[in-house]
């Protein structure tokens, strides 16, 4: 492995980290930092390729209206790349929490990411994202844990942003 190779991987993993963070803090142009300004997202809940500036705004609008939190994981990632390209199998791991009047549920999503990485003008983006579904689960949620914690926020005031 090279200082090429290396500086991908790198950025690779904080093209990915950054989607995370934009989509659950509802922030979509971190969701849209994550890909190439004609990036697309295949399988993503509609039968359509979805283009990644128009799913970053979308995704996060939605989000917000159904659900109080989201929490996305990256367990492992996979990377194989080939000069300017690269694809990056990753398993992800997503938490949604649903707090309304049909009541308090947590839904669970496990799946896989195969994204196609492109470095252009110098910066490792998503080109193309394919979502696989490995399975699902939406479960009652009862009281949350007793303590005094300090919420995150779904927005640029939460603490990420100020340090």
């Amino acid at each position: 492995m090279d200082l090429d190779d290396l500086t991908a991987r790198a950025e690779i993993a904080d093209a990915l980290a950054s989607y995370c963070r934009g989509i659950d803090r509802l922030d979509p142009d971190l969701v849209r930092a994550a890909f190439h300004d004609d990036g697309v997202l295949i399988d993503y809940g509609s039968p359509d390729p979805v283009g990644a500036v128009a799913f970053a705004d979308r995704a996060c609008t939605s989000l917000r209206s159904k659900y109080k939190a989201t929490q996305h994981r990256i367990t492992n990632t996979k990377v194989e790349r080939t000069g300017d390209a690269a694809v990056a199998e990753s398993y992800i791991l997503a938490f949604h929490v649903q707090d309304d009047d049909d009541g308090h549920f947590l839904h669970t999503f496990n799946g896989r990411w195969i994204d196609t990485f492109e470095q252009r003008g110098g910066a490792w983006r998503i080109a193309q994202r394919i979502l696989r579904v490995d399975w699902t689960r939406k479960e009652d949620w009862g009281e949350p844990m007793a303590g005094n914690y300090v919420p995150s926020l779904r927005d640029r005031s939460d603490a990420v942003y100020g340090q």
